[in-house]
């Protein structure tokens, strides 16, 4: 599959993120997984010294994605510096670690805890029960690079020899074309996971991601 050329640029934050830390050092657990975004990542190391110097065991997680994040062996809880929820969000799906949040542009400290995602929660489960009860199942492929999954979405029909898999690819996916399929009964998302996240709502079906069926 030929894939068209892409330059990436990552944009730096030109701010400093120890005050942040300092402010809330008291509040911090002692074994934490440390965390950020591409535009805090040239001087979250920084942090790390700091944090160790103070008696705190720190694994370093780096950057993470909206669909990707680090794994983690012995914390307590997550520690993100950045700005907004999105990608601490994607950490807690799949790991259910406390994320403490502390954004450096104002200073201020929240925590991501099971309370924040119970909604979103009883979506991944409701429609998890709506796939096991389905017979034709819509499979949504992304022709992006690094989003392409077509051969573990293969796997769905091994796993699941009664279902009927109708694979539909997007180079970009058009929510609104999906309503060409009135007979599938349930999508499988193998793209981003976070579009079986926080994208529930453009779909007129359940939608689940291949990771949770498989």
């Amino acid at each position: 599959m030929a894939y068209m050329k892409q330059v990436f640029i990552p944009v730096k934050a030109d701010i400093d993120l120890l005050p942040v830390v300092k402010k809330y050092l008291t509040k911090l657990p002692k074994k934490i997984g440390l965390v950020t975004t591409v535009q805090f990542l040239y001087n979250i190391k920084e942090v790390e010294t700091f944090l160790k110097k103070e008696g705190f065991h720190v694994e370093f997680g780096g950057q993470i994605l909206g669909c990707k994040s680090p794994v983690f062996k012995d914390i307590d809880a997550v520690l993100f510096i950045g700005d907004g929820k999105f990608h601490p969000k994607g950490v807690y799906m799949r790991d259910k670690f406390q994320i403490i949040l502390l954004d450096p542009f104002d200073e201020s400290m929240s925590i991501l805890t099971s309370k924040d995602m119970e909604e979103l929660e009883k979506k991944k489960k409701g429609a998890y029960i709506k796939f096991l009860s389905s017979n034709k199942v819509g499979v949504i492929i992304s022709l992006k690079w690094g989003q392409e999954f077509m051969e573990p979405a293969l796997r769905l029909e091994k796993k699941y020899p009664d279902k009927e898999f109708y694979y539909i690819a997007f180079e970009t996916i058009d929510f609104g074309e999906l309503e060409n399929f009135p007979f599938i009964e349930c999508f499988v998302n193998t793209a981003c996971p976070r579009i079986g996240y926080d994208d529930t709502n453009k779909f007129r079906k359940p939608v689940v991601n291949l990771t949770d069926v498989l």
